[in-house]
């Protein structure tokens, strides 16, 4: 029963999802270790990118394999011969000779290889444990996606992060965003009130912390209108800016499409009466409580990258 549940479960994309998420953490403990004791970035560069690019193949193959092994069902057991196999076999026959190849050195070769090893060793059986509990259907495989996004553009993009809290017609949130380092937060209050079928009025305070060479407050009251039907949702939000030295209106409206469980949607500012930002995100709702995006925001003529995710906690 536990390898007919686990060979349903275990799907070509998370063979190739668990490896892929293997080799970022096995890329940041290498590196590390590697650094440690060459103090070297070419050779550290070297030993890590070439022994993940071969084991990031090794890996795929090797979770294939285990599958064809019907007798041994307990997991633990599973899992320590697994680790015996890829880590303790493959793992030292191959990071040694890399390791050897471009250092030149028996004893950097040993120190590097046997430290790696030891510390996966661990890692791998925690690992298995985790991936254990996971059941990843479509919508993980597209929440692993903006995951690995994340990883590869946090160099390029900021990053928005939202924690909600949802009960009955109030809600809370704390929002930061930060590049290298947070550059904005805000903490938000709402009270909602269902006018009709389709039409949901919402009235909120979001008191915004902005970094601009200190840090600088502003009171936003706001009232916002939403519309659904279907696929679409409508926001249009009106906002009182109080700040230092003026008080500014803005306006903001957002349209949503969400045809399944990813979405698509577009939003504009207006300040002053003059539209100055656009705002285009492509996300997915990866569980009723948990939503990530890639958005892509420009303010009169300069752009920038967003990866956000939101979690809501529902009460």
């Amino acid at each position: 029963m536990f390898e007919t549940d686990r060979n349903n479960m275990e799907t070509h994309a998370r063979s190739a999802s668990k490896s892929i998420i293997w080799r970022i953490l096995g890329v940041l403990i290498l590196a590390t270790i590697t650094y440690a004791y060459t103090r070297q970035w070419i050779q550290t560069g070297l030993i890590t990118f070439i022994h993940h690019g071969v084991f990031l193949f090794v890996f795929y193959f090797h979770e294939r394999l285990w599958l064809k092994v019907k007798r041994i069902q307990n997991l633990t057991t599973r899992s320590i011969l697994k680790m015996l196999t890829y880590e303790t076999l493959c793992g030292n026959l191959i990071l040694g000779t890399i390791s050897y190849l471009v250092t030149g050195s028996w004893k950097q070769m040993t120190a590097i290889t046997l430290t790696y090893i030891g510390i996966k060793h661990v890692c791998y059986i925690f690992n298995e444990f985790v991936w254990d509990k996971i059941k990843m259907g479509k919508r993980g495989i597209v929440a692993l996606c903006f995951i690995l996004c994340g990883c590869c553009g946090l160099s390029f993009a900021d990053y928005w992060n939202t924690s909600a809290v949802r009960a009955g017609s109030f809600g809370a949130d704390v929002e930061i965003r930060m590049k290298t380092d947070t550059y904005y937060k805000h903490i938000h209050f709402d009270w909602h009130h269902r006018l009709s079928r389709h039409l949901t009025l919402t009235l909120s305070e979001r008191e915004s912390y902005i970094k601009k060479g200190v840090w600088k407050v502003e009171h936003k009251p706001m009232l916002n209108l939403i519309y659904r039907d279907g696929i679409l949702k409508n926001r249009t939000r009106v906002t009182l800016r109080i700040k230092e030295g003026t008080d500014v209106w803005r306006f903001r409206n957002k349209i949503t499409v969400t045809p399944s469980f990813w979405f698509i949607a577009i939003e504009v500012f207006f300040d002053k009466g003059r539209w100055f930002r656009n705002r285009y995100y492509i996300g997915a709702n990866v569980s009723k409580n948990l939503s990530a995006f890639l958005m892509r925001q420009h303010t009169r003529g300069e752009g920038i990258w967003v990866i956000g995710t939101k979690l809501i906690a529902r009460f």
